[in-house]
């Protein structure tokens, strides 16, 4: 089985939830099991990645892996978390991009200027939504892991 990528929030959230409904059967496998009471007490984020597909089989399989974690199985895959920068939607002749930065103006300002060649110059938004409100002709919202490099 395949192993769900999930952030450290996501995780830390799950162990906090786990830790304080008792259910961690690997470790107590005579005393712990889940029902319908532990999955309305789901944390905002845990609750939010098991529904976020409107597939209910999808859905069905989220829970099953979260019942696979109780039981002491490795089935989730902590990643880096993701930002979303600005960045022209075509390579110049070098095949290097242009990237959008913030510039404080002089009145304090948030200037944007987008000529930057350097990713880790790029201002970087954590959600593609506020990314968007940066975008002009020519340039488009991608997404970066932590070493500034395109997530596909």
């Amino acid at each position: 089985m395949e192993k769900y990528k999930v952030t450290q929030q996501f995780m830390d959230a799950l162990v906090e939830w786990r830790d304080e409904r008792s259910l961690d059967a690997a470790s107590n496998p005579d005393g712990s099991f889940i029902n319908g009471n532990d999955v309305l007490h789901f944390y905002h984020i845990v609750w939010a990645w098991w529904s976020e597909d409107a597939n209910s089989v999808e859905r069905n399989k989220r829970l099953i892996a979260i019942i696979r974690y109780l039981n002491g199985k490795d089935v989730f895959e902590v990643v880096g978390p993701h930002k979303f920068v600005v960045r022209s939607t075509k390579a110049d002749v070098d095949g290097a991009y242009r990237w959008m930065y913030l510039l404080k103006s002089n009145h304090s300002l948030d200037v944007p200027v987008y000529n930057s060649l350097n990713v880790y110059k790029a201002k970087r938004f954590d959600t593609r939504m506020e990314a968007e409100l940066w975008t002009t002709n020519g340039y488009e919202v991608v997404e970066i892991d932590g070493g500034g490099n395109e997530v596909k």
